[in-house]
């Protein structure tokens, strides 16, 4: 993820609770909402290079809770119980269900204290490009993988606001 420092800075920088895993995702909602503006740059090549001392059951298990807690955090009820199957299929499946759940739900009091549902046209945008057999077409062309290399940047469908 590569973004500018003021668009960064305007939603309050990363949650500081979400620490490392999926917290960009919580970001990415925040801006749409204010009207920032997400895009694909095929030439943009970034290079991550994690540590080798992190544990990686433990990045695993703090993903997975971040990702149960962002759909609280901004989704409508209805979206945020569908994700929350979605990530718990995911967690049982890597025999981590249980931690999971219990990471979750020791912070659930703060992810409702906090919840901050997106508005409706980022929600739209969102179920075009995650659930796309749930939402009606965009009004704005979609974004076709593929379609735009070499193109420069490309709307990302969770803007909220003609190119």
């Amino acid at each position: 993820v590569v973004m500018r420092t003021a668009a960064f800075r305007a939603v309050g920088g990363y949650q500081p609770r979400l620490f490392l895993g999926a917290e960009e995702v919580l970001m990415a909602f925040d801006m749409a909402a204010r009207g920032g503006w997400i895009v694909y740059a095929p030439q943009v090549v970034t290079h991550h290079h994690p540590s080798v001392a992190r544990d990686a059951v433990q990045r695993q298990l703090t993903t997975l809770r971040n990702r149960l807690w962002i759909p609280w955090l901004r989704l409508p009820l209805r979206w945020a119980w569908d994700e929350s199957r979605v990530v718990l299929r995911q967690a049982r499946a890597a025999g981590m269900a249980w931690p999971v759940l219990r990471a979750a739900l020791g912070g659930l009091p703060w992810v409702l204290a906090q919840r901050q549902p997106v508005p409706r046209e980022v929600l739209r945008r969102w179920l075009a490009v995650y659930r796309p057999h749930a939402a009606p077409a965009p009004t704005a062309p979609a974004y076709a993988p593929g379609t735009a290399a070499g193109a420069g940047p490309v709307p990302h469908p969770l803007n909220n606001r003609p190119r």
